[in-house]
C-alpha cells in the first residue's frame, strides 16, 4: 500500500494530505475539502490495518477506554466513535464492530445505547448499530 502519509502546506497556505507508495503512485487530497468522516474513510480505505486479532484489538480497547475515561471525566461512559477514532485506521471497521461485540460478549465491556449530545451524523455513523439492540453510542468497562 502506501509507504508514507504526511500533511503538506503548499505556497499558497492550502494543507494536503498526501499518499506516497513506494512503487511511485501517489495522490494528494486537499485538507480543506475534507470533514473527519471523509478523512475516516480515506484512511480506512488505503491503509493496511495494524490491528489484526481480537487479542490484540481488547487490550488496546481496554487502554483506550481507560485515557479517554480519564482525560475527559466522562463517568465511565466512553463514547464509541471516540474509541473507534482513536484506533483510526488501525482496524478494519467491520472487524472493530465484531471485536467490540465480542467484547461484550466476554463481558468486558457494556454497549449502551442513548443519545449521544449534540451527535452528529459522523459520531452516529461511528457508534455501532445492531439489529437487535439498536444503535450503541456508549461503552462501560465493566470489572
Amino acid at each position: 500500500m502506501f509507504s508514507t502519509i504526511s500533511i503538506e502546506i503548499d505556497e499558497f497556505g492550502t494543507m494536503s494530505l498526501c499518499f506516497y507508495a513506494s512503487a511511485g503512485i501517489s495522490f494528494v487530497v486537499a485538507i480543506d475539502d475534507l470533514d473527519i468522516r471523509t478523512l475516516n474513510k480515506v484512511t480506512t480505505d488505503y491503509l493496511k490495518p495494524k490491528i489484526l486479532s481480537y487479542e490484540d484489538f481488547h487490550p488496546l480497547v481496554i487502554d483506550i477506554w481507560n485515557r479517554l475515561n480519564d482525560e475527559y471525566n466522562l463517568d465511565k461512559l466512553v463514547p464509541i466513535y471516540r474509541i473507534r477514532r482513536e484506533i483510526g485506521a488501525n482496524c478494519d471497521r467491520q472487524k472493530f464492530n465484531e471485536w467490540l461485540l465480542e467484547m461484550q460478549a466476554n463481558d468486558m465491556i457494556q454497549l449502551q445505547g442513548g443519545s449521544l449530545y449534540n451527535g452528529t451524523d459522523d459520531q452516529i455513523e461511528d457508534s455501532i448499530y445492531t439489529e437487535i439492540s439498536g444503535l450503541r453510542c456508549y461503552a462501560k468497562l465493566l470489572g
